[in-house]
């Protein structure tokens, strides 16, 4: 429960932080992102100026700021998570900026619906015995979910 409340202050502070800034509220930001060499592993001519540039700049910030409450309404958990992820990786591989896009990108595993039925649910919980697990366990304290579902 901790990581998912950082996650959704994060979100928050970072939306909030973004109001104050007239670059993100006249739309330039991510224009000004796009025009710093040391932020750009790959040239996004398209985004350079127009509306793609004010679209995404608009989208971030609608997004950071409406995430910790549209996380819990179920019909949009899911398409709200892959903007994300499309967010994230837009980060990490065009901003150059890896780390902190690949680690908020699997921060959403806290936050997917995952259920018995499910076939990557089944996977995990198939991929060790119980003895392993058992093991894996005194290691970790992430893996107790796994052995109580698995009993």
């Amino acid at each position: 429960i901790a990581i998912i409340i950082q996650i959704q202050l994060v979100y928050l502070i970072a939306g909030i932080a973004k109001l104050n800034s007239s670059d993100w509220l006249n739309g330039t930001a991510i224009l000004q992102l796009n025009n710093i060499e040391h932020f750009n592993l790959f040239s996004f001519s398209f985004i350079a100026g127009g509306f793609m540039g004010y679209f995404i700049n608009y989208f971030v910030l609608v997004y950071q700021l409406l995430f910790p409450i549209l996380i819990w309404v179920d019909k949009v958990k899911k398409p709200l998570m892959l903007l994300g992820i499309l967010m994230h990786l837009y980060i990490a591989f065009v901003t150059g900026l890896v780390s902190f896009g690949l680690i908020m990108i699997f921060a959403y595993v806290f936050f997917w619906p995952f259920k018995k039925q499910s076939w990557f649910f089944c996977y995990l919980c198939n991929m060790f015995t119980n003895e392993q697990l058992k093991d894996l366990n005194d290691r970790s304290a992430a893996l107790r979910g796994f052995l109580w579902l698995r009993s």
